[in-house]
C-alpha cells in the first residue's frame, strides 16, 4: 500500500485523501494549489493526473514529486 505521510501530522492517508485535504487546507489558508498545479509539476495533463489519482496508478517517481510539491514525506509500507 502506498501512502503519503504529512510531516508533523502523524497520519497516513491514501494519496487521493492527502492531496485533496492539502488542497482544501491551503484554500482555507488563502493559498492556492490546484490539481492542475500538481499535474504541471509532474509534466502531465490535469485529466491524466485526475485519472491517476482516482486509480492510484502513479509511478514511484511521480509519487516522490507529488510529495515534494505538497511538502510531504513519502512512506512505503508493506502488508503487516
Amino acid at each position: 500500500m502506498l501512502l503519503l505521510y504529512r510531516k508533523g501530522s502523524g497520519k497516513s492517508l491514501s494519496i487521493k485523501q492527502i492531496v485533496e485535504n492539502i488542497i482544501d487546507e491551503r484554500k482555507q489558508e488563502g493559498e492556492r494549489i490546484t490539481k492542475k498545479d500538481i499535474a504541471d509539476y509532474l509534466g502531465i495533463s490535469r485529466q491524466n493526473f485526475v485519472n491517476k489519482l482516482a486509480r492510484d496508478t502513479f509511478s514511484p517517481e511521480e509519487l516522490s514529486k507529488i510529495a515534494e510539491k505538497l511538502d510531504c514525506e513519502l512512506v512505503i509500507k508493506g502488508k503487516s
